[in-house]
């Protein structure tokens, strides 16, 4: 919407008596109506021209936008012969890709025109600016040339000459480049030879920065703050790659001006002019700044990458300095990594996040006899546990001290209306997570519970990169504040024997957690769980441990841990699962079985895996079974012809005669 200081009524009379002639108006009040769109067709009126308060205004309703360019083009009325001294309030509203015959058409009421041309004088677009007044901000807009003829707002065009090209051309001496167009302008009344790139701090990459290459010297003029420090420090990198790049590049440090903040040179020329200073004198202290100015190493900066440039990150092995691996609970929990439970629902894994949780809140020593925790805090993330009816009397009936321990269900905002919404949280969401370990300063745990629900809605669980772009930043954070996490995890419909493969989704929650644990009810005796360890990238392995989950007077579930260590491996555990029967340490005497009639079975050279499935199955070996078998003899399958089939070989046989006799197969 457009807002001038005119004489008014003689202009709103004007259009009134003009668009009549264009067709039906529709009087609003004594002095408003509404007038057709002509220049799109229109068949209703839908502009509506309303002279209020000495001003004149003109809206289209199709779009709310400000139909005066319009109305004065269409009537071929001038802004100029309407205007007293005062300028426009308001700059034009971009209408699109309407075509204007005139930039001033298309810029109307601008204070300035700023014009890119090439070096032959072919414009190649205009920025216009409207300064500032008491009733709107400073306002820039661009117009470009429209295909075939005339003008239209917008700034598709690439490699813009630099302005003032043609002028910095015919001069061969130092070239200074402003950070805006006055800027330069006031510096070439003073004489200087001074260019801008288009768009302001940070925007010199549409520039065609070609014509520097080669200059005796160029010196950066940038404004007093930090985008303009950020924009001299990508201009003199481009400028450092240019072929040849300039003899000299200079660049003036604004803070040792006696600037303002934010200010910029036409800030220092227009201070000496109202204090007095003739153009003469300024012309000297401007010189002597550019002068002084400090030399840039051009050759450190051709190796500097550019804003923007991806470079690889490289860091010598001898500059890291070694650090010991610090646990929370020794061998199993680590601080400053990510820990993952695995396991299927209703085994008891918020049973253990909330014994773990209550033994930090109170230091009490771990399960396995390991020194007692370090007492902290604890933020658990729980989506599936209702806080009052279930985690709640859990802690509780772990002894824990509640008041060590918080939740976090969400997150909350404040909207437009000033009211407070809840909303879930994501790890997408991670400085959340910062602030509420901000608000924890001795949080030693932080349990997410199940992770499936805090990856986010456009996350595909499945797919690796999704999952390490949500969870490598909680890894960093967590290094970071030297705080565990542990996220726990379910595990997939069909399961093999492979533990560490069971956990839902991507591959990615298992590698990027360091520690990775399995929780079982076990086989045959469901009363009885198992925690059974998987990957460990930090240390020993150890041996699993096993509980009970027990009622207290209050009906409150809580854990009795076992004082023995649990032999069975969680590869073991998953396959007795998968067998439907049997399991852990009862499975060993089918697998030993099996394991002896696979060494005989071999005991004479190589076999094709092909057979070995094939006897096996005549021997009523399940397929299980004859892995756990393979495993515990260190069969490793070979492939000695590409193509051709996979062997199994005992370890210690020659296996190299498989490639010219083939194997001695009984």
């Amino acid at each position: 919407m457009s807002n001038y200081t005119l004489d008014a009524p003689r202009l709103w009379h004007h259009i009134r008596n003009g668009m009549t002639e264009h067709g039906k108006i529709i009087p609003r009040g004594q002095n408003g109506f509404k007038c057709l769109a002509v220049w799109r067709g229109d068949r209703n009126p839908s502009v509506d021209v309303d002279l209020k308060d000495g001003t004149v205004l003109a809206i289209d309703r199709l779009d709310n936008s400000d139909a005066m360019p319009h109305l004065l083009q269409l009537l071929g009325l001038k802004m100029s012969d309407y205007r007293t001294d005062q300028a426009p309030t308001h700059a034009p509203t971009k209408a699109g890709k309407q075509t204007y015959p005139t930039p001033e058409a298309a810029l109307l009421g601008a204070d300035h025109l700023f014009r890119y041309m090439t070096a032959d004088g072919r414009p190649v677009c205009i920025v216009g600016r409207y300064d500032a007044t008491a009733n709107s901000k400073k306002k820039i807009l661009q117009i470009e040339p429209a295909p075939g003829s005339g003008w239209r707002f917008g700034n598709s065009a690439k490699n813009i000459p630099l302005y003032r090209l043609g002028d910095m051309l015919n001069d061969p001496g130092t070239v200074v480049i402003t950070e805006g167009e006055r800027k330069a302008d006031l510096l070439r009344e003073l004489g200087f030879n001074a260019v801008t790139t288009i768009g302001g701090a940070g925007k010199y990459g549409r520039s065609d920065l070609t014509p520097l290459a080669g200059r005796e010297c160029v010196c950066i003029w940038p404004d007093h703050d930090d985008a303009g420090k950020l924009h001299a420090d990508g201009l003199c990198a481009a400028l450092a790659k240019l072929t040849p790049p300039p003899r000299r590049i200079q660049r003036i440090d604004p803070a040792t001006l006696d600037l303002p903040t934010k200010g910029d040179a036409a800030d220092l020329i227009m201070a000496h002019r109202q204090a007095g200073l003739e153009d003469n004198a300024i012309t000297v202290q401007v010189e002597a700044i550019i002068r002084n100015a400090p030399v840039v190493d051009v050759a450190a900066l051709a190796t500097t990458p550019a804003p923007g440039q991806i470079m690889p990150q490289l860091i010598s092995m001898a500059d890291v300095e070694a650090m010991p691996v610090k646990w929370l609970w020794p061998e199993r929990i680590a601080y400053g990594c990510i820990t993952l439970l695995v396991g299927q629902p209703g085994c008891g894994k918020s049973f253990v996040t909330c014994n773990l949780a209550a033994r930090i809140s109170t230091g009490t020593a771990w399960p396995d006899g390991a020194a007692a925790a370090e007492v902290g805090d604890v933020l658990l993330i729980a989506a599936e546990d209702d806080a009052g009816m279930t985690i709640k009397p859990r802690l509780e009936a772990h002894n824990a001290d509640c008041r060590r321990i918080t939740i976090m269900p969400g997150t909350i905002i404040t909207n437009e209306a000033g009211e407070v919404v809840e909303r879930c949280f994501t790890l997408q969401q991670i400085g959340v997570l910062e602030q509420a370990l901000d608000s924890l300063p001795e949080c030693r745990l932080v349990i997410i519970d199940p992770i499936g629900s805090y990856t986010g809605g456009d996350v595909d669980s499945h797919r690796d990169n999704e999952v390490r772009s949500v969870l490598a930043p909680l890894a960093k954070l967590a290094q970071a504040r030297g705080v565990a996490v542990l996220i726990v995890a379910h595990t997939r419909k069909g399961t093999g024997n492979y533990a560490d493969g069971n956990a839902l989704g991507s591959v990615g929650f298992v590698g990027i957690a360091r520690t990775v644990w399995h929780l079982f009810k076990e086989a045959g005796n469901p009363e009885r769980r198992l925690l059974l360890p998987g990957k460990n990238n930090l240390g020993r392995e150890c041996l699993g441990l096993a509980f009970g989950i027990e009622t207290d007077h209050l009906k409150r579930g809580n854990l009795r841990w076992e004082a023995d260590p649990v032999s069975t491996t969680a590869g073991e555990a998953y396959a007795a699962q998968n067998m439907g029967g049997g399991g852990g340490e009862r499975a060993r005497p089918e697998r030993d079985k099996a394991a002896g009639w696979l060494r005989d079975l071999l005991a004479n050279g190589p076999m094709q895996s092909k057979d070995v499935f094939a006897a096996a199955h005549e021997h009523g070996i399940a397929k299980n079974t004859l892995d756990r078998a393979k495993e515990e003899l260190q069969i490793n399958p070979y492939h000695p012809q590409v193509p051709g089939p996979w062997w199994w070989c005992l370890p210690g046989l020659d296996t190299q005669h498989t490639q010219q006799d083939g194997p001695n197969v009984p």
